[in-house]
């Protein structure tokens, strides 16, 4: 009886060893409970403006943090709140500039001064 219960056991711990071998291209599993890309996302610090278009958009960020804004683009651009709260100035073409976040969560709609149509959206959490 006893070798019989050792070599089932022997059977199965061998059988959950050959699952591993199958998924050994899988990604690995994070169990640790630190939720870093929610975060990344959260503290976005950079928009990139390319081929007239804002990169991200919405874009998160905290309150009173700064933006960074880089500007790849061959012409001028703003990040201009619609309602005043923030500005980044002109940032000359493939020039970097920088704006801070509003205080008050929401979210703030924004776009370039020189190109109207260019529009974004800011999540301050």
């Amino acid at each position: 009886m006893l070798v019989a219960l050792l070599t089932t056991g022997a059977l199965l711990f061998a059988a959950c060893g050959d699952d591993d071998a199958a998924d050994s291209g899988s990604a690995p599993v994070d169990t640790s409970g630190d939720n870093s890309d929610s975060a990344a996302a959260t503290e976005s610090d950079t928009i990139d403006i390319v081929d007239f278009t804002y990169d991200p958009t919405p874009i998160k960020a905290a309150a009173g943090s700064e933006v960074s804004v880089k500007n790849e683009d061959g012409t001028p651009h703003t990040v201009t709140a619609r309602q005043g709260e923030f500005n980044s100035e002109s940032i000359a073409a493939g020039a970097d500039g920088v704006f801070t976040v509003p205080d008050a969560p929401g979210s703030y709609d924004f776009y370039c001064s020189f190109h109207p149509f260019m529009e974004g959206t800011l999540v301050v959490e």
